[in-house]
C-alpha cells in the first residue's frame, strides 16, 4: 500500500511478458492524481469497479465498471477516481511500469515514502519514463 492508500498488484511483468506488456490490478481511493505523461508506453484502463472521471488530452471521459479507456503514448493525462474508491486494471505497452512501482513500494518500505523528497520522486518519475505535469 502506498501513502496514498491505493494499492497495485502486478498481474503480469515485463519480464513475463519479454517486455511486451505489464497489467497491473490497481485499488484506488477516491481523490484525483497528478496530470503525467507516459513517454515510451501506450495504458489502457478497464475498469472494474467504482467510477472514474479521466482526462486524456482534451478529451473526459466518464468510466464505470466495464468501461475501457485507452491512453496513447505521450499524451497528458490524470484521472479523479469517485468517492466510493475504485479499482480498475491497467495495461502498458511495451512493459517497463511494474518496476517504477516495485521502486516507489522499495521507497514506502524503507520507510521514505511519505517523506521522500520532491526531487526523490522526480527522479524516479524520470527514470521510468514518467513526465510530472503542473496541474
Amino acid at each position: 500500500m502506498y501513502p496514498s492508500g491505493d494499492t497495485v498488484r502486478i498481474l503480469l511483468d515485463s519480464g513475463t511478458s519479454y517486455r511486451a506488456l505489464t497489467v497491473l490490478d490497481c485499488t484506488h481511493v477516491a481523490g484525483p492524481t497528478e496530470p503525467h505523461v507516459h513517454t515510451d508506453a501506450h495504458k489502457s484502463v478497464y475498469v472494474v469497479a467504482g467510477r472514474y472521471r479521466f482526462r486524456v488530452g482534451d478529451d473526459v471521459i466518464v468510466a464505470a465498471p466495464g468501461d475501457a479507456v485507452f491512453i496513447p503514448r505521450g499524451v497528458a493525462h490524470d484521472f479523479t477516481v469517485g468517492i466510493e474508491g475504485g479499482r480498475a486494471l491497467f495495461v502498458f505497452s511495451p512493459g517497463g511500469v511494474d518496476q517504477y512501482f516495485r521502486d516507489l513500494a522499495a521507497m514506502v518500505d524503507a520507510g521514505a515514502g511519505a517523506g521522500a523528497s520532491a526531487a526523490d520522486i522526480d527522479e524516479l518519475r524520470r527514470r521510468h519514463h514518467i513526465e510530472a505535469l503542473d496541474s
